[in-house]
């Protein structure tokens, strides 16, 4: 890990000093939630990029287990004592992160109670949206598509109870975290 990610990581333990935090490294966190993976039947092990599998498991745990993951590249200015959470599960709110003039739900910062309906229900949903997607030519397309931004704003568009999710507008979250972007996944050769 590198030093810009280990100070941003810093700072969200020193501004929660009285939070449980936990990294989770990929072998953690596959064990503690394959059994949601196969009851599931997540495509873990065939997503051609590993950043697919670490956004899967980002809502894998936050479903078993429930809390707050955001990117790594996140740098904590204020305590998230006071962060308004009005839902039992939230997501980042960023217009055009992606190529679709549509996009709007993003995965790098995330809140949940545990057992979540939404995340059942995404987590259902990314293994039809996996099994249907077309050949993409890019891998920021195959990633954003398979359980990047496109796929999350096309199954919240799909689900039926949206009141129930809170999203986060840029305004609202820059005023706890500023993220840093350093874009730090890449193709395996």
């Amino acid at each position: 890990m590198t030093s810009n990610y280990l100070q941003c990581m810093n700072t969200v333990i020193d501004k929660n000093p009285g939070w449980k935090h936990r990294l989770w490294d990929d072998k953690a966190a596959y064990e503690q939630t394959a059994d949601v993976i196969y009851e599931l039947k997540i495509p873990f092990h065939d997503y051609k990029y590993d950043i697919c599998r670490w956004d899967i498991l980002r809502v894998l745990i936050l479903y078993k287990f429930g809390g707050i993951c955001c990117d790594l590249d996140m740098e904590c200015i204020e305590s998230l004592d006071n962060f308004p959470l009005t839902n039992h599960c939230g997501f980042l709110f960023e217009p055009k992160v992606s190529r679709s003039a549509n996009s709007f739900v993003h995965q790098s910062f995330i809140y949940s109670d545990p057992g979540d309906e939404f995340l059942r229900f995404i987590l259902k949903r990314s293994r039809i949206k996996y099994n249907n997607i077309d050949e993409v030519t890019s891998s920021g397309d195959y990633v954003s598509q398979t359980i990047g931004p496109d796929m999350l704003t096309s199954i919240y568009h799909s689900y039926r109870y949206k009141g129930n999710i809170q999203l986060i507008p840029p305004n609202l979250i820059e005023r706890y975290i500023h993220h840093h972007n350093y874009a730090g996944w890449k193709e395996k050769p």
